[in-house]
């Protein structure tokens, strides 16, 4: 630890995300020591980029997931990095610890076996029992017993809970995977804000200023499933009406050859239509400016499942980053909580199956410098800098109460 700094690890039991990179920056810039741990490969990951909002940042270089962990060759070659971060794991004292998941299972080991006397504050990104209503039914769809377990754990065990998404949310979890979850009493919601550093002027030259048509991009991640056919469908639609749409994907837990396979196989139908542009990934920070020349973000539908009430409850980082960009947003009429902050800063036209059939002419018929003066208001209330007293005030509680009962 560095003298005189209180000392926040984060250990990710994932890739990394913009989110962290924003909390960790409001840390670093308050006097804090800010180390990264995180339990995955690092090869696809921009190292660079996360440099100057941490003093440290370890990788174990090691991913537990298929087909790595059957691959005898792969175990033999990354073990001793798994070693050096373990052994480093052991010698950290910190002030605060936040386990930002990922995998759940991990970040139960890291507290059962390395933090248990240090503040430890559970960041779940995903909540599993928000999209199974039964233990029978996340197992029958791949969850794994002692995943599921340690999302329980996590809630129970540690000391705080962050959650991102609707300021209830947890209160609908137990009688779903869990018939009952005594939750950590100290708990914070805090939504993925907008940052200053990310946030850009608006962009008067878009390409709809040249070619005199409409233009919606998304970005975030691949997934198949019924979101998948959503976008499939919306992608059609849209094409019937002669609206361009820009997508920018990612699968961050398979190799790059096999990311671009199976996008390309997703979109087959897609790729050398006129009106459907799939580009090239870019870092947080440049595919603000890129996306910034369209008119649209777009939010597509989730799954129709009654069983699965994350739609209703969930926010993202998309949310902040179209505001950063300075685009209004095109969005499903299933993304209920995201869509109530759409809606209160009036920078949303959503849609369902009967009006996406009308959507180029209600397009046409807005007010886009309204909407650009209400994203100029978002900007300033939706940003990390206002709220970020709560987490630091949030987090010394929570090692106020450690100590105390130590």
């Amino acid at each position: 630890m560095k003298q005189g700094k209180k000392q926040i690890v984060f250990f990710c039991a994932s890739i990394p995300q913009i989110f962290l990179y924003k909390i960790a920056k409001e840390f670093k810039q308050r006097g804090y020591e800010t180390i990264l741990l995180a339990v995955s490969n690092e090869e696809r990951f921009d190292k660079d980029f996360f440099k100057p909002v941490f003093d440290k940042i370890l990788f174990s270089k090691f991913q537990f997931s298929k087909p790595y962990i059957n691959n005898p060759e792969y175990i033999l070659k990354r073990l001793p990095s798994l070693i050096r971060f373990l052994v480093f794991m052991k010698k950290v004292k910190p002030y605060a610890i936040i386990g930002l998941a990922g995998a759940k299972w991990q970040i139960k080991l890291a507290h059962k076996y390395f933090f248990k006397k240090y503040p430890f504050i559970y960041f779940p990104y995903d909540i599993s029992s928000e999209y199974y209503g039964s233990k029978e039914i996340a197992l029958k769809n791949g969850q794994r017993k002692f995943e599921i377990e340690s999302e329980k754990y996590c809630f129970e065990k540690l000391d705080g809970i962050i959650h991102k998404g609707a300021p209830d949310e947890l209160k609908y979890l137990p009688g779903r995977i869990f018939e009952k979850i005594d939750f950590a009493p100290l708990q914070l919601n805090f939504f993925p804000y907008c940052s200053d550093e990310f946030i850009i002027p608006f962009n008067r030259n878009k390409l709809s200023k040249h070619d005199k048509e409409i233009h919606i991009v998304y970005i975030g991640g691949f997934y198949y499933g019924e979101s998948m056919q959503r976008i499939q469908k919306f992608l059609k639609e849209i094409a019937k009406q002669k609206i361009h749409m820009h997508m920018y994907l990612y699968n961050r837990h398979i190799s790059e050859s096999k990311d671009r396979e199976q996008i390309n196989t997703a979109f087959k139908d897609f790729i050398n239509t006129k009106y459907f542009h799939l580009h090239e990934t870019m870092n947080a920070r440049d595919i603000i400016t890129e996306i910034s020349k369209y008119d649209f973000g777009f939010f597509p539908g989730y799954d129709t499942d009654q069983l699965n009430i994350e739609p209703g409850l969930c926010t993202g980082n998309k949310l902040s980053t179209l505001i950063e960009a300075g685009l209004p947003f095109i969005c499903e009429n299933s993304i209920k909580f995201m869509g109530r902050i759409m809606k209160h800063y009036g920078i949303g036209i959503f849609y369902n199956e009967k009006t996406i059939r009308t959507l180029r002419k209600r397009i046409r018929k807005l007010d886009y410098k309204r909407m650009r003066e209400n994203l100029e208001k978002a900007r300033k209330d939706f940003n990390i800098k206002k709220h970020f007293s709560r987490l630091e005030h949030f987090t010394e509680k929570v090692v106020e109460k450690k100590n105390k009962n130590k």
